[in-house]
């Protein structure tokens, strides 16, 4: 019997960087409950493979891999692997990221580097090989970039992951433009303050939790799973006139 359900990913491979945990994992879980068959990719190969095999209780092919996508080359070796593997990649999400807090004063050209190597420079040449399997083997993809409420307002000490963020936001739009003609969408989802491993200290420290729930609606923090709905959204038929766009899912930070 045919699947008629328009958020199904029956038969699909997906792939997600910095899946083994965090908002990453709680995308790739999404997936998997579509039907999705699921590869958790992280620079933590052993905290990939134990999350994907948690993913296999959902009746679908998994594994974790690794890849570090600040460097080009072992990136495009993973993504050739993962194809020759499943035979085929329909997602990716690039999620992969880094973003630790110093004043813009002393941000070092080190610093400034491995941000924006992981955040943007990562993003887009995951992109781009997942976009030449998908165009080689006639896929009519979906790539899905994270990006971040920091795209759009100003938070302190985090100049890099700003200007990170705000550029994949950009190149979501451009990949975009470019790719419709080999049916491939591309867009991106930026989170607000999600509660995950990354940002636990920090809102440890009540003055900093209390700044940020000042700017939220909703009046909390996110939970990470509060993000698989849109991600699985964005990788089914039922976004299948939807490209270059970003969804903010921040609990209306962005809003007023």
């Amino acid at each position: 019997m045919a699947d008629n359900n328009l958020f199904s990913l029956s038969g699909k491979i997906a792939l997600v960087t910095g899946g083994s945990k965090g908002i990453g994992y709680a995308i790739g879980k999404g997936f998997a409950m579509a039907g999705a068959d699921v590869i958790l990719a992280s620079r933590h190969i052993a905290q990939a493979q134990e999350a994907a095999e948690s993913l296999k209780t959902f009746n679908v092919q998994t594994a974790g891999i690794f890849m570090d996508v600040s460097q080009v080359s072992q990136t495009h070796e993973a993504l050739d692997e993962v194809v020759k593997c499943f035979g085929r990649l329909d997602i990716l999400v690039n999620n992969a990221g880094i973003s630790p807090r110093k004043p813009a004063l002393e941000i070092t050209e080190e610093w400034w580097d491995a941000i924006l190597d992981t955040n943007l420079k990562g993003t887009f040449f995951c992109a781009q090989a997942a976009a030449r399997h998908m165009i080689k083997l006639g896929v009519h993809g979906r790539i899905i970039n994270i990006s971040s409420v920091g795209s759009m307002v100003a938070q302190n000490q985090l100049a890099p992951y700003g200007a990170s963020k705000g550029g994949i936001n950009q190149l979501t739009r451009v990949l975009a433009v470019e790719w419709a003609k080999h049916n491939i969408l591309v867009n991106a989802i930026a989170p607000g303050s999600i509660r995950t491993d990354i940002n636990r200290d920090y809102l440890s420290v009540p003055d900093n939790l209390n700044r940020n729930l000042s700017k939220i609606c909703l009046g909390r923090i996110g939970n990470q799973d509060e993000l698989a709905g849109a991600a699985v959204f964005l990788a089914s038929e039922a976004s299948s006139y939807m490209t270059g766009q970003t969804i903010f899912i921040d609990g209306g930070w962005t809003i007023e």
